[in-house]
């Protein structure tokens, strides 16, 4: 096996669980956004907890949540409340909801998936409850016959007026009955993707079968699917995979870069160098994709774009981002250089 292709494997692990550490630490929600009309939306909100309800345009489910997640929060909820559109011609569907007053809060258009990929949103609706320091306390995927009251309960929780003993009291009087194929099977994904990072990759595959049986079109499982096949040194068979996947079901960024690992793998370089320039251009975070062309011009002996191609990888990566200038300059001090990398940027 060559080196490329073990860090291909090392990376392909890494990000296949963004948000997931292996020691189950909380995951903490840190966003921020410009809803429709402009404002500012930022998670943690100050001292107070925040309710993110993402939602797909014209699909009669999401509908459906945010009726009866109107009706939950009430008139003057104690939360920050946001909407987070996707789908087909959002900003037409946030128009129409904000002419009709349907949704009296802000709403966020997340045309690109940006949002829900960063937030590990699997299937819509989905419902995200953070405490005010912006711990995320519950993530409710699909509609449950019982959603209301499961969502009324870490509502409750989230404002103080009920402790952790008395919201589990609650979920078990409605969860056992009440969960629906998509929400079992989003459960079986974020069990995958926690054994995925701690490198347990055949229970991990259990989980997602056991997933895929009850929801055999959903999306995270089956991009995770490809992910575990193409660690596993199987491309073949993760191409044959791929090639299964609804294309309306996964954004077009993470189809492409889907196809650049197998080729990769494949050892198709060229291939996989024309599908990952692509890539970068629709990708809203593009670091991943940046060190992969890094991998494949490296293998193509084109040093200059490898280096490059690491130097964005590294640069759309907060911590780059921190260390680079608002103009993407290097604010690095002269006395410690940033490196031959920074050759042939443009």
């Amino acid at each position: 096996m060559t080196s490329a292709k073990r860090r291909l494997i090392l990376v392909a692990l890494l990000l296949a669980t963004p948000a997931i550490a292996a020691d189950d630490k909380p995951f903490r929600i840190e966003w921020a956004a410009k809803d429709t009309a402009g404002n500012d939306v930022k998670v943690p909100a100050a001292g107070k907890p925040t309710v993110l309800l993402f939602a797909m345009a014209g699909q009669p489910q999401s509908q459906q949540a945010i009726a009866q997640a109107k009706t939950v929060l009430g008139a003057e909820p104690a939360a920050q409340v946001v909407l987070v559109l996707s789908g087909d011609q959002p900003e037409a569907a946030a128009d129409k909801l904000a002419k009709d007053k349907t949704w009296p809060w802000a709403i966020v258009v997340d045309k690109d998936f940006a949002a829900s990929g960063k937030m590990l949103v699997r299937v819509w609706p989905t419902t995200l409850v953070a405490a005010a320091d912006g711990e995320q306390l519950a993530h409710i995927a699909g509609l449950a016959p019982a959603y209301a009251k499961i969502f009324g309960a870490y509502l409750s929780f989230a404002g103080g007026k009920i402790n952790k003993e008395q919201l589990e009291q609650l979920l078990a009087s409605h969860q056992v009955v009440t969960d629906s194929p998509a929400q079992m099977a989003a459960r079986h994904l974020e069990i995958a993707q926690r054994l995925a990072a701690k490198g347990l990759l055949d229970q991990a595959r259990a989980e997602l079968d056991k997933g895929l049986k009850l929801d055999p079109n959903n999306a995270g499982l089956n991009v995770t699917k490809v992910h575990l096949l193409l660690i596993g040194g199987q491309p073949d068979q993760a191409q044959a995979w791929l090639e299964k996947l609804d294309p309306e079901s996964v954004p077009a960024w993470q189809m492409s870069m889907l196809r650049g690992r197998v080729l990769m793998a494949q050892d198709k370089w060229e291939q996989a160098r024309v599908v990952l320039t692509g890539a970068v251009r629709l990708k809203p975070q593009p670091a991943e994709a940046y060190y992969c062309l890094g991998l494949v011009h490296e293998r193509l002996g084109d040093w200059r774009a490898a280096a490059d191609a690491y130097r964005r990888a590294f640069e759309a990566t907060p911590v780059g981002r921190e260390v680079t200038g608002p103009a993407g300059r290097s604010i690095v001090p002269a006395s410690q250089p940033a490196g031959r990398s920074g050759q042939g940027a443009s």
